[in-house]
């Protein structure tokens, strides 16, 4: 059996190679989010200690939050054609999810969507494939935003804690991640918009900061393959700006992994740069008006998870005689 973990439909097909059943113990939350032509909708069921309660993951799919509970706390994922998973097409990529700690699913798709958080309260962003963008838009909260990687009760079930961030009015994240864990604070009112985007994402500089958060920790899938990761900020008006860019990077030290950052000049008043990131503390100046973040990753396609973890603050202002570097 297995303590919390965060899946993807690889990982489940391996565990069906060696038994026809994965049990998950002390976790009594089951969250999954998954197209139902992927084959598990017919393939696999869900069922409680002993065989209980057994749901289908159609039935799981559309259930409140993604999420169904257990009294018992123990969780069996069974194959039922005797397959070993051979059935279960990951071309539809999902997100598995057990957990001892209550959340609210939502998945993120290509079209916006809109979320009401409203008194401390857990939920969970989730984008199969990797890669998702989340806009916040708060009203009278006096308490930070905490953001975690993966669903649980800390590391003992892959959930690790990212860092945490006021949100007076506005602030967007940027995640190289599968699932995000967000605790919203007991006072004020936020509406939250958000998406997949993939590996990558190009838009305008904001007026607010921008967090940039990274991990391999509960699940690295969007490391996985040779598409290009990047986050690229852009002005919407002509006007060279100062990037202002905090917080800290571990890098997974058996892996080549990389984060850098560059900027871009069309005006005379700065000069472009490349930095690398080899410190695990971040504090830059950074002058531009287009700034990109690469993150460069060699992951093989067998490895679920890895020690990455970063969480980056970007604030953008109109440039002055600041010396930048």
């Amino acid at each position: 059996g297995v303590n919390a973990f965060t899946y993807t439909c690889n990982e489940v097909k391996k565990y069906f190679e060696v038994s026809i059943f994965i049990s998950c113990f002390d976790p009594s939350l089951f969250c999954l989010q998954i197209p139902t032509d992927s084959g598990f909708a017919t393939k696999v069921y869900l069922a409680d200690a002993n065989g209980k309660i057994r749901y289908s993951y159609v039935a799981t799919t559309i259930a409140d939050g993604g999420c169904v509970s257990s009294t018992d706390n123990v969780w069996t994922i069974v194959v039922t054609d005797g397959s070993q998973g051979n059935n279960i097409d990951c071309s539809y990529e999902f997100t598995l999810l057990f957990s001892s700690i209550d959340t609210y699913l939502i998945t993120a798709q290509s079209m916006a969507k809109f979320y009401s958080a409203y008194n401390a309260y857990n939920f969970t962003v989730v984008a199969p494939s990797g890669g998702l963008l989340v806009d916040f838009s708060c009203k009278d909260t006096h308490e930070p935003l905490h953001f975690y990687t993966g669903l649980g009760n800390g590391a003992d079930e892959q959930m690790y804690y990212y860092g945490n961030s006021q949100c007076d009015e506005r602030l967007s994240i940027f995640a190289w991640d599968t699932a995000i864990t967000i605790n919203t604070p007991y006072s004020g009112d936020i509406m939250m918009t958000y998406w997949a985007t993939g590996p990558y994402l190009s838009i305008g500089s904001v007026s607010y900061d921008v967090l940039l958060l990274g991990s391999g920790k509960s699940s690295n899938i969007i490391q996985h393959g040779k598409q290009d990761k990047f986050m690229k900020l852009t002005p919407v008006i002509s006007e060279d700006l100062k990037f202002q860019i905090d917080g800290f990077a571990e890098m997974d030290q058996t892996l080549s992994n990389s984060l850098s950052f560059s900027t871009q000049c069309t005006e005379n008043h700065c000069v472009g740069t490349t930095v690398p990131i080899t410190d695990k503390d971040i504090n830059l100046s950074l002058g531009g008006d287009i700034l990109t973040v690469n993150y460069n990753t060699k992951v093989g396609d067998d490895q679920w998870r890895d020690d990455d973890l970063f969480f980056i603050r970007i604030s953008s202002t109109p440039y002055d005689a600041t010396v930048l570097y």
